[in-house]
Protein backbone atom coordinates (compact mmCIF):
# COMPACT_ATOMS: atom_id res chain seq x y z
CA UNK A 1 0.00 0.00 0.00
CA UNK A 2 0.94 3.17 -1.09
CA UNK A 3 0.21 6.40 0.32
CA UNK A 4 1.14 9.75 -2.03
CA UNK A 5 1.40 8.03 -5.12
CA UNK A 6 2.22 11.53 -7.16
CA UNK A 7 2.56 10.34 -10.43
CA UNK A 8 3.06 6.46 -10.24
CA UNK A 9 7.31 6.47 -10.56
CA UNK A 10 7.71 4.32 -7.24
CA UNK A 11 4.60 2.47 -8.02
CA UNK A 12 6.22 1.28 -11.42
CA UNK A 13 9.70 1.05 -9.83
CA UNK A 14 8.14 -1.09 -7.06
CA UNK A 15 5.92 -3.26 -9.25
CA UNK A 16 8.67 -4.19 -11.97
CA UNK A 17 10.27 -5.69 -9.28
CA UNK A 18 7.87 -8.09 -7.77
CA UNK A 19 8.54 -11.60 -7.19
CA UNK A 20 5.14 -13.01 -7.24
CA UNK A 21 2.86 -13.12 -9.94
CA UNK A 22 0.15 -12.92 -7.00
CA UNK A 23 1.83 -9.35 -5.69
CA UNK A 24 -1.09 -6.38 -5.78
CA UNK A 25 -0.07 -2.47 -4.62
CA UNK A 26 -2.32 -0.64 -4.08
CA UNK A 27 -1.67 3.47 -4.15
CA UNK A 28 -3.61 6.36 -2.79
CA UNK A 29 -3.40 9.86 -4.62
CA UNK A 30 -4.94 12.46 -3.23
CA UNK A 31 -4.76 14.62 -6.21
CA UNK A 32 -6.91 13.67 -8.98
CA UNK A 33 -5.52 15.37 -12.27
CA UNK A 34 -1.71 12.96 -10.47
CA UNK A 35 -3.27 9.84 -9.92
CA UNK A 36 -4.98 9.95 -13.79
CA UNK A 37 -1.42 10.29 -14.85
CA UNK A 38 -0.19 7.81 -12.44
CA UNK A 39 -3.22 4.99 -13.94
CA UNK A 40 -1.76 6.29 -17.46
CA UNK A 41 1.90 5.27 -16.77
CA UNK A 42 1.33 2.19 -15.08
CA UNK A 43 -0.76 0.89 -17.97
CA UNK A 44 1.94 2.01 -20.74
CA UNK A 45 4.02 -0.02 -18.14
CA UNK A 46 2.05 -2.82 -18.67
CA UNK A 47 1.35 -2.91 -14.80
CA UNK A 48 -2.13 -1.29 -14.33
CA UNK A 49 -3.33 -5.06 -13.47
CA UNK A 50 -1.28 -5.51 -10.56
CA UNK A 51 -1.70 -2.02 -9.34
CA UNK A 52 -4.77 -0.21 -8.54
CA UNK A 53 -4.50 3.57 -8.24
CA UNK A 54 -7.19 5.44 -5.93
CA UNK A 55 -8.21 8.95 -5.79
CA UNK A 56 -8.36 9.97 -2.12
CA UNK A 57 -6.95 11.22 1.00
CA UNK A 58 -4.61 8.63 3.01
CA UNK A 59 -7.24 9.15 5.86
CA UNK A 60 -10.01 8.91 3.84
CA UNK A 61 -8.84 5.06 1.97
CA UNK A 62 -8.45 2.91 5.56
CA UNK A 63 -11.29 1.42 4.39
CA UNK A 64 -10.29 0.70 0.95
CA UNK A 65 -6.75 -0.90 1.97
CA UNK A 66 -8.44 -2.96 4.31
CA UNK A 67 -10.47 -4.47 1.76
CA UNK A 68 -7.43 -5.13 -0.50
CA UNK A 69 -5.35 -6.65 1.83
CA UNK A 70 -8.10 -9.43 2.39
CA UNK A 71 -8.86 -9.10 -1.34
CA UNK A 72 -4.97 -10.71 -1.60
CA UNK A 73 -4.17 -12.50 1.32
CA UNK A 74 -8.06 -13.59 2.17
CA UNK A 75 -11.14 -12.47 3.83
CA UNK A 76 -10.76 -12.43 7.74
CA UNK A 77 -6.92 -13.02 7.14
CA UNK A 78 -5.42 -11.94 10.38
CA UNK A 79 -1.88 -10.54 8.22
CA UNK A 80 -1.66 -6.80 7.29
CA UNK A 81 -0.09 -5.68 4.23
CA UNK A 82 3.62 -6.69 3.50
CA UNK A 83 4.30 -3.07 3.08
CA UNK A 84 3.43 0.09 3.79
CA UNK A 85 5.12 3.28 1.81
CA UNK A 86 4.31 6.97 3.16
CA UNK A 87 5.17 9.82 1.00
CA UNK A 88 2.38 12.25 0.94
CA UNK A 89 2.09 15.06 3.40
CA UNK A 90 4.49 14.73 5.66
CA UNK A 91 2.44 15.82 9.18
CA UNK A 92 0.07 12.93 7.95
CA UNK A 93 2.90 10.20 8.25
CA UNK A 94 2.07 9.65 12.08
CA UNK A 95 -1.85 10.37 12.01
CA UNK A 96 -2.01 7.59 9.14
CA UNK A 97 0.11 5.52 10.39
CA UNK A 98 -1.83 5.07 13.40
CA UNK A 99 -5.29 4.82 11.41
CA UNK A 100 -3.91 1.84 9.54
CA UNK A 101 -2.75 -0.05 12.88
CA UNK A 102 -6.21 0.30 14.18
CA UNK A 103 -7.44 -0.82 10.74
CA UNK A 104 -5.02 -3.41 10.87
CA UNK A 105 -3.33 -2.33 7.56
CA UNK A 106 -0.29 -2.46 9.14
CA UNK A 107 0.14 -5.53 11.79
CA UNK A 108 3.37 -7.41 13.27
CA UNK A 109 5.50 -8.38 10.10
CA UNK A 110 4.48 -4.89 8.22
CA UNK A 111 7.28 -3.12 6.46
CA UNK A 112 6.35 0.69 6.99
CA UNK A 113 9.10 3.12 4.94
CA UNK A 114 8.44 6.65 5.18
CA UNK A 115 10.01 9.26 2.67
CA UNK A 116 11.47 12.71 3.63
CA UNK A 117 11.51 11.84 7.35
CA UNK A 118 14.53 14.18 8.17
CA UNK A 119 13.78 16.80 5.47
CA UNK A 120 11.40 18.11 4.98
CA UNK A 121 10.63 16.28 7.94
CA UNK A 122 8.03 14.26 10.32
CA UNK A 123 9.54 14.58 13.91
CA UNK A 124 6.36 13.06 15.28
CA UNK A 125 6.33 9.94 13.27
CA UNK A 126 9.99 9.23 13.82
CA UNK A 127 9.64 10.17 17.53
CA UNK A 128 6.67 7.52 17.70
CA UNK A 129 7.98 4.59 15.80
CA UNK A 130 11.29 4.99 17.83
CA UNK A 131 9.79 4.91 21.00
CA UNK A 132 6.58 2.63 20.90
CA UNK A 133 7.53 -0.29 22.62
CA UNK A 134 9.42 -2.21 20.23
CA UNK A 135 6.69 -1.87 18.04
CA UNK A 136 9.15 -0.90 15.23
CA UNK A 137 12.34 -1.66 14.22
CA UNK A 138 13.97 1.81 13.00
CA UNK A 139 16.17 2.21 10.93
CA UNK A 140 16.78 5.55 8.79
CA UNK A 141 18.79 5.69 5.96
CA UNK A 142 20.17 8.46 4.32
CA UNK A 143 19.54 8.65 0.05
CA UNK A 144 20.21 11.56 -2.61
CA UNK A 145 17.76 14.26 -2.44
CA UNK A 146 15.53 14.65 -5.55
CA UNK A 147 16.81 17.99 -6.37
CA UNK A 148 20.25 17.93 -4.64
CA UNK A 149 22.11 18.20 -7.77
CA UNK A 150 20.38 21.14 -8.81
CA UNK A 151 20.61 22.92 -5.50
CA UNK A 152 24.73 22.02 -6.27
CA UNK A 153 24.53 23.72 -9.42
CA UNK A 154 25.67 19.81 -10.64
CA UNK A 155 22.79 19.75 -13.49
Amino acid sequence: VEIGTFLGYSAIATAMRFKSARARMLCVEYEARHAEVARWALAYAGLDDRVRVLTAAGSEAVGDARAFVESVKGVGTTEGADVLFLDHAKERYLPDLKLYEDAGVVRRGTIVVADNVVYPGAPGYLEYVDSSAGRYDTHLLEAMFEYEQVWKGEE
